[in-house]
């Protein structure tokens, strides 16, 4: 029989200038907030969510909700530590960006001036493919092609990158929307040789350490180490929890392999929306 699955969920809510804009009017009721979320946590029967509310730089409300670990009967709070997937890429392209700040990297450089061994699925994608083509998701490959090849595999993120040659397009070369980890992992090798520094590396002295996100990390391994970490489950049709293994998301580490808590993406946040910059320090445009 089927089984669903459903992770413990890290929930970081943008709320937009539009609505945070009443606030002026009418309030933003943080009780109500919270007691909506408590709620929403206990009837949709997920173990632990965390949410964090952000404006004009200034964290509002941050709070974890649940239980983190089942078993240990351990509470999840704003500093639990969650899988954040695919929101991963927002700090490789931010990575990026900061490459082309510094001129070191253009949008439409081709992949092959960077990875000289980097082909595709055809010889003309491969001689034209750009960064840019990379983050949009526009290679010609379907959404999530490929992922067979990092998921459960022991391949680098460079053999993964390899293998995608083998794989057969969606649509033509830009003509189409495909959402792609694999591209991701490409620009993430991209970002790797153009700053000399392992894509872990690169993020934790750019972004980590200066936004004091203490509690981030980026491996499975460094997941394992934390003491304050969200648990997986798998949710049975009986609505019991089965726990999963931690996956191991280090060889597409650029697309998906962020840890962190809704205290530390708060800063993210708000570096985000305060356009790059840390304190008064414009750190990427």
């Amino acid at each position: 029989m089927k089984k669903f699955t459903l992770l413990s969920f890290l929930f970081v809510f943008f709320i937009s200038f539009q609505l945070l804009a009443q606030k002026k009017q009418a309030g933003l009721d943080l009780k109500k907030l919270d007691e909506y979320i408590a709620k929403a946590q206990t009837d949709w029967n997920i173990p632990a969510v965390a949410v964090a509310v952000v404006k004009d730089g200034k964290v509002l409300f941050a709070k974890g909700y649940g239980t983190r670990n089942l078993s240990l009967k351990t509470a999840a709070d704003e500093n639990t530590l969650f899988a954040i997937a695919s929101n991963s890429k927002a700090f490789t392209t931010t990575g990026l960006a900061l490459m082309v700040d510094k001129g070191k990297l253009k949008w439409d450089d081709k992949v092959i001036k960077h990875l000289p061994w980097f082909e595709s699925y055809d010889p003309y994608v491969t001689a034209n493919m750009t960064v840019r083509d990379l983050i949009t998701h526009r290679s010609g490959l379907g959404t999530f092609s490929g992922d067979v090849l990092w998921y459960h595999t022991n391949y680098s993120a460079k053999e993964v990158v390899r293998r995608a040659k083998y794989l057969t397009p969606a649509k033509g070369f830009r003509e189409g929307f495909g959402y792609q980890n694999i591209m991701f992992t490409a620009a993430g090798l991209v970002l790797e040789e153009v700053s000399g520094m392992s894509w872990g590396e690169f993020m934790k002295q750019n972004f980590l350490d200066p936004l004091e996100m203490k509690n981030s990390n980026y491996s499975v391994k460094q997941l394992d180490m934390a003491g304050n970490v969200a648990v997986p489950y798998q949710t049975e049709f009986d609505n019991s929890h089965t726990a999963l293994n931690y996956l191991n998301w280090d060889n597409c580490a650029p697309a998906a392999a962020i840890n962190s808590s809704v205290a530390d993406m708060a800063k993210w946040m708000i570096f985000q929306l305060n356009n790059g910059k840390i304190a008064d320090k414009q750190v990427v445009s």
